[in-house]
Order: structure tokens, then C-alpha cells, then sequence
């Protein structure tokens, strides 16, 4: 139990953290291509 809490807030921290890249991205265009590069290099 304690450990699906912790996953689903991890889960929730990083759905957070995409969405601030996101729209860090959107005001500042280099910002997209190193959005982009960590991407690539997590995929």
C-alpha cells in the first residue's frame, strides 16, 4: 500500500516536472531542442 503511494507520487511528481518543460519550451525555443535531446536520450 505504501509503496503504490509512493509510486503513483513519484509518477505524479514527474507528470508535473514533463508539463513545466513543457511549458518552459513553449516560452523559450532552445529550451524545446533540450527538451527534445533528454527525450531522445531517455528513450
Amino acid at each position: 500500500m505504501r509503496s503504490d503511494h509512493g509510486l503513483r507520487y513519484e509518477l505524479a511528481a514527474v507528470l508535473g516536472r514533463r508539463r513545466t518543460l513543457v511549458r518552459l519550451a513553449r516560452v523559450y525555443p532552445s529550451g524545446a531542442t533540450l527538451t527534445a535531446r533528454r527525450r531522445s536520450a531517455a528513450a
